[in-house]
């Protein structure tokens, strides 16, 4: 027989000293509320409740066996009402981390944004300087990773998609005056190219028309704020990506080059820890995020 059943009919048949009333409330026979109170006490070896007509009241092992499980039930209903809140509202504690620099430069408005929009949660936002990070499965210590690059092929995490980044390949105005526009991508082999250490270690930059060039230069780095600066010296041409850059090109620090040939978007994921019973702090953050993305606030 199912002990929580039991349980259940004992303290409310003890808490309404009738058999007849805890029936109704559970909605079964008072012969059942009998055979299960039978059955404790059979299981107890003790009796629980002295049966006189009418009456009836707890013996001693009954009223401590009572206190001792209405606490329980009380505890468990307790707990079941976190846990429906939790699901149902947004709050709760919520570690989030995001790449250096687009963690820095942007994304941490958006998080601020959230945070005022959502008082009830409260937000570890962790900066991780590694745009590649590598994740211990079993001691990942975060609700939501931004990722930058496609995710790692794990089972214990579920990745979505947010949107996509654009990037640019851009000059300075001294460079292009010393130099001269490349019309083609073909063009960019005669022209000195700044190269990410990572994310292009092949050195070929890829577009959307599934063209790519295979480039080279006097300058890389696996730092995008440092090919920045290098593009701002004058030394060459860089791939960037627009949130990066987009007050440079503004203001004309750099100029966008091979506008007619795009460079391919990259996505970006959020990571989560957890494929399962999804928190709603979780949900309304990541929805939020999408969102966020779609209207691209740097662009």
């Amino acid at each position: 027989m199912d002990r929580w059943k039991v349980v259940e009919s004992f303290v409310l048949a003890a808490r309404m000293k009738s058999f007849s009333r805890a029936a109704d409330q559970l909605g079964v026979s008072r012969g059942l509320i009998s055979k299960r109170i039978g059955s404790l006490e059979k299981m107890l070896g003790a009796q629980l409740i002295n049966r006189v007509g009418a009456n009836m009241n707890l013996t001693e092992a009954g009223s401590h066996y009572y206190d001792v499980c209405e606490r329980m039930l009380a505890e468990f209903a307790k707990i079941e009402s976190d846990i429906t809140q939790l699901q149902s509202e947004p709050l709760g504690s919520l570690t989030v981390v995001a790449p250096l620099s687009f963690g820095s430069l942007h994304l941490a408005k958006a998080v601020a944004k959230f945070s005022v929009m959502h008082p009830n949660i409260t937000i570890s936002f962790k900066i991780d300087a590694d745009t590649q990070p590598s994740f211990d499965s079993s001691r990942h210590e975060f609700d939501v990773s931004i990722r930058l690059v496609p995710p790692l092929d794990d089972a214990a995490f579920l990745a979505r998609r947010l949107g996509s980044l654009r990037w640019v390949i851009c000059a300075s105005p001294a460079y292009i005056k010393k130099n001269g526009f490349p019309k083609t991508p073909e063009e960019l082999r005669e022209h000195n190219c700044l190269t990410h250490l990572r994310l292009t270690p092949d050195r070929v930059w890829r577009f959307a028309d599934n063209a790519s060039v295979k480039v080279d230069g006097t300058f890389r780095s696996n730092s995008a704020l440092a090919i920045r600066e290098a593009a701002l010296a004058g030394i060459g041409v860089a791939q960037l990506p627009t949130y990066y850059v987009s007050g440079d090109l503004r203001d004309r620090s750099l100029c966008p080059i091979l506008t007619s040939f795009p460079l391919a978007e990259r996505p970006v994921f959020a990571l989560l820890s957890s494929r399962q019973h999804m928190p709603r702090k979780v949900k309304s953050f990541v929805d939020y995020l999408a969102r966020w993305f779609r209207d691209a606030p740097w662009e």
